[in-house]
């Protein structure tokens, strides 16, 4: 049978050099599938994808934020709660 992917939203923007675990993508779903419910984020994350963006996602509890951004397209989060208040914003910078 054909294997369905539990992250299809995640998967349009995931470059696969990201390191998060199956369980952080997963989490990371959930909030992307919240977030898409709002229009402007749902035509936010269209527009990344028409542009083929992906991104390399890193947990890095080092951080001293709870999200950040880099132009070379990571983001990386401190934590779940990281991921949860950081990646709308960080979504915005990528465009």
């Amino acid at each position: 049978g054909s294997t369905t992917s539990k992250t299809p939203n995640v998967d349009k923007i995931y470059n696969n050099s990201s390191t998060l675990t199956q369980a952080e993508k997963e989490y990371l779903e959930n909030i992307l599938v919240e977030m898409k419910k709002c229009k402007a984020y749902q035509l936010l994350f269209e527009a990344l994808e028409k542009k083929g963006i992906k991104f390399q996602f890193k947990m890095q509890p080092n951080l001293n934020v709870s999200a950040t951004f880099h132009f070379n397209n990571t983001i990386e989060f401190q934590d779940k709660n990281g991921m949860y208040v950081g990646i709308k914003e960080e979504l915005v910078h990528a465009l």
